[in-house]
This record gives structure tokens, C-alpha cells and sequence, in this order.
């Protein structure tokens, strides 16, 4: 199990987001701005997340001995790596995934087609995208699903 550091992780995704909504008021075509809005959602999503680990550990700071700055302090995360760490990529367009019953009538996950969408297309967002998968381990894509295929559905 990894372990992040939920204060400097809470401090990057804050950055990000401010980073998400600068980048947006640049955007030229309202495709790109409703991915930019998209991206802000899921980093709300996420900080929300992180201000619950942090309650956690701010009580566990208030009940043990262990001076702060302490390396130990800050570094569990639990809720946060289990709800966007152990993810597949997350689409901020079409759905990339899906769930089918095999003939055994086992649900299983099942990835669906898709095309990645350009950069251009997306004003400057791939940069960002790439700098929160790097800093923090959560990665997203754009993606359009392509033609489905009958074994998928």
C-alpha cells in the first residue's frame, strides 16, 4: 500500500485546480472550457477527499506525543488512495469503461474503444493532465469512445 502525504498532496491538488482555472479563462472554444470545468470537478472531488484524511490525521496529531514536523505525520492517505490511486485512468469525456456478465453470470469490467482527443483540441490541458499524474499518481485521459463492438455490450 502507498502511502502520500496528505498535506503536500491537499497543497498540490489546490495548485492544479487554480492552475485548471487559469488555463480555462485562456480557452478559445467551449469544448475545451467544459473539459477544463470537468477536470475541477474531479480535483474538488479529490480535495474533499483529502480534508477528510487530513481530519484524521490532525486527530491523531492531537493524541500522540510525536512532535510535528514528524515524516510519520501526514503520510497515511488512506481514503484518498483508495478512492484515485488504485483507478483505472478516468475519463473526463466519454466513459472508457464498462461492466458485462459473462455466460457464467460473472460481472466483469470491460474496456471500451476509444480515441484519445488531441492536444490541440484541448488548449493546453494535456500539460496539466501530465503534471497531476507525475506529482500525485492520479491519471486522467480524454477520450471518445469509438465504434462499440457487439462482444463489448
Amino acid at each position: 500500500m502507498t502511502k502520500i502525504n496528505v498535506f503536500t498532496t491537499f497543497g498540490k491538488l489546490c495548485g492544479f485546480r487554480l492552475w485548471v482555472r487559469a488555463n480555462r479563462a485562456c480557452c478559445k472554444s467551449d469544448f475545451a472550457r467544459v473539459v477544463h470545468d470537468r477536470l475541477c470537478e474531479f480535483l474538488d472531488y479529490m480535495i474533499a477527499t483529502l480534508r477528510s484524511d487530513i481530519g484524521s490525521e490532525v486527530i491523531t496529531m492531537r493524541h500522540t506525543r510525536i512532535s510535528y514536523p514528524n515524516k510519520a505525520i501526514g503520510s497515511s492517505g488512506a481514503m484518498f488512495e483508495e478512492m484515485w490511486l488504485h483507478q483505472r485512468a478516468i475519463s473526463l469525456l466519454d466513459p472508457i469503461e464498462t461492466t458485462v456478465t459473462d455466460e457464467g453470470g460473472i460481472m466483469r469490467p470491460a474496456e471500451l474503444p476509444y480515441t484519445l482527443v488531441t492536444g490541440a483540441e484541448l488548449e493546453g490541458l494535456w500539460k496539466i493532465i501530465d503534471e497531476i499524474e507525475r506529482e500525485v499518481g492520479v491519471c486522467f485521459v480524454v477520450a471518445r469512445v469509438s465504434q462499440l463492438k457487439n462482444d463489448c455490450m
